[in-house]
Order: C-alpha cells, then sequence, then structure tokens
C-alpha cells in the first residue's frame, strides 16, 4: 500500500511539473501593428510598423529575398483588428493571358493566393488569416505559412510567366 502511495504522490509531482512547464500563449480578440510586430521580431523576422494612406498601420518586413507588408484589417477605434492579409509581389510577366493561367495553376495547389495586375503585368501573392480568437502560437504558424508559400512561390513565378 506504502508503495502505490508513493507511486501515485510521485506521479501526481511529475505531472504537476510537466503542466508548469507547459508555455500558455496569448489568445487575441484583436491584435494591433505594434503587437504583430514583436510576435514577428520575437520570431525572428524583421519588422517595422508603417501607415497606409488611409491611416489604418501596418507591418513591413522582409522574407525569401521578398519585400512583404502585412496589412491589419477590420481595426477598432483602439487600433486592434481582427484580420492580417499578408502581401508581396512575387515576379513580373510578360503574357498576360499566360500569366492569368500561370496564377490559377498556382492557386489550386496553394493556400496562399497569386493574382495577376498592373502596374507593368506584376504577380501578387496574398494569405489572409484571421486573428480573433487565435493563439499567438496560431500567428507564429501563419507566418510559417507564408514564409514556406513565399520560397515555393518564388522559383514558380520568379522567372517571370
Amino acid at each position: 500500500m506504502k508503495l502505490g502511495a508513493i507511486s501515485f504522490v510521485i506521479a501526481l509531482f511529475a505531472a504537476t511539473m510537466a503542466s508548469a512547464a507547459v508555455k500558455t500563449a496569448t489568445v487575441y480578440d484583436g491584435i494591433t501593428a505594434d503587437q504583430f510586430a514583436q510576435i514577428m521580431r520575437s520570431n525572428g523576422y524583421s519588422a517595422t510598423v508603417g501607415t497606409n494612406s488611409d491611416g489604418t498601420k501596418n507591418v513591413q518586413s522582409y522574407d525569401s529575398d521578398v519585400a512583404f507588408t502585412a496589412f491589419l484589417q477590420d481595426c477598432d477605434a483602439n487600433g486592434e483588428c481582427a484580420g492580417i492579409q499578408f502581401h508581396a509581389t512575387v515576379g513580373t510577366c510578360s503574357d498576360l493571358p499566360a500569366s492569368y493561367e500561370r496564377a490559377n495553376d498556382w492557386n489550386r495547389e496553394n493556400i496562399a493566393q497569386a493574382d495577376v495586375g498592373a502596374p507593368g503585368c506584376t504577380v501578387y501573392m496574398s494569405l489572409f488569416t484571421i486573428v480573433a480568437g487565435v493563439s499567438s502560437d496560431d500567428l507564429v504558424a501563419a507566418l510559417g505559412l507564408w514564409h514556406s508559400s513565399m520560397r515555393d512561390a518564388l522559383p514558380f513565378f520568379g522567372t517571370g510567366v
């Protein structure tokens, strides 16, 4: 009986220590540009907070040899935003109809979506993520998805389409 009680105490202690070691991620209802920039910096990304022409904030960064912007969307009066759209220019094109087909080929297989537009037949990439109700770990995962999408898009679009 003593051995069973001792085993129980040891198991309880081990479980308590393991749960204390678990990192608790912050869950956001909305996020400010400064908060998102801090998450980016703490995960190895450069991050500069900027202001769009309409006064809303964005976060500018650089990944996979491409500058990109994280546009914060659906923001309240306190600057807390419910969504983030990652956006980058990843290539140029010479033949607009063929470029649309190439973008559609990409979009059928990838979550980060491509589009072709002006000026100069430019290929754009974007990925939208919802912030409300997600954790800081989820936002880091979205950054990872963006990173892998950028890495894969460059050889797909980088030489022009």
